[in-house]
């Protein structure tokens, strides 16, 4: 009776060791950003800070923060360097097993990219990861038109830091929801290889030079990846704006290919 009780007790403690294997595998996991950062002329690691920092709020994300330039002793001014420099993080044949997204903040100072690196970050995203490419991404890697076809266009020039009227496209897309028009202090970025067929507008503004239209943030594909990219972001104010937070937020999900909880329906609009 005793080997019976004994028996059963050993099969209980499997079954139970097995269920919760089970709700282990199945359960949805973090999703694993890479942020890269770099530059000279905005807050790369405050206003990316900011914005995972609000993104996890609404999203379990797990982030790794990585330089991807070698700025000389005293730069850059716009703030003292603190996250340390690893551009070979790109050249990991484990990349796409490590991360789901990379989130890129950065521009083109001291940045060396060698090819074995460039050809990990676009094998990245080709090969089904997300990209999430804020600000002067467009202005970095210019001379790649691999990377520039990536992300949907390449940096011309700004006009001076000012109130921009931000309007967004009729229709639905999740990295549109709760996103009304707004008001940010932000530069405005002209951007040349923009090819609207490409692409699925998300948000506009009017140029004040010659008053049309333009393509403020997007998504695309590449490959079979995701790419989402935001022209907004050129201070920690404009980092700090509810619905430019909002926009990051709900990109990241989308570019991973996750939706983001019941709460997001819930969260206050924007005036």
């Amino acid at each position: 009776m005793k080997r019976v009780h004994h028996v059963r007790l050993l099969t209980l403690v499997a079954t139970v060791f097995i269920l919760c294997a089970v709700v282990g595998a199945t359960g949805v996991e973090p999703i694993r950003v890479l942020v890269l950062l770099g530059g000279e002329h905005h807050p790369y690691e405050a206003g990316s800070k900011i914005m995972i920092d609000v993104a996890r709020k609404r999203l379990d994300i797990k982030a790794d923060f990585v330089r991807i330039d070698n700025p000389p002793e005293g730069f850059p001014k716009a703030e003292k360097a603190t996250i340390p420099s690893n551009i070979a993080v790109l050249e990991d044949p484990g990349l796409s097993k490590k991360y789901d997204v990379i989130v890129a903040y950065n521009q083109s100072n001291w940045v060396k990219i060698t090819e074995r690196q460039m050809k990990g970050y676009l094998n990245f995203v080709r090969n089904g990861g997300g990209l999430v490419a804020i600000h002067s991404a467009t202005e970095t890697f210019q001379s790649n038109p691999e990377y520039v076809q990536m992300l949907g266009a390449s940096f011309v020039k700004h006009e001076p830091y000012r109130k921009m009227h931000i309007m967004r496209i009729l229709g639905d897309h999740p990295i549109l929801e709760g996103v009304k028009n707004f008001d940010i202090m932000d530069e405005f970025y002209y951007h040349d290889q923009c090819h609207l067929e490409d692409k699925h507008v998300l948000l506009v503004c009017q140029s004040p030079d010659d008053q049309r239209v333009h393509p403020i943030a997007w998504t695309k594909t590449y490959g079979k990846g995701r790419v989402f990219f935001t022209a907004l972001g050129h201070s920690v104010e404009s980092c700090s704006h509810p619905s430019a937070l909002r926009t990051v937020t709900q990109g990241i999900a989308w570019a991973a290919g996750r939706k983001v909880g019941e709460d997001a329906r819930s969260a206050d609009r924007e005036q």
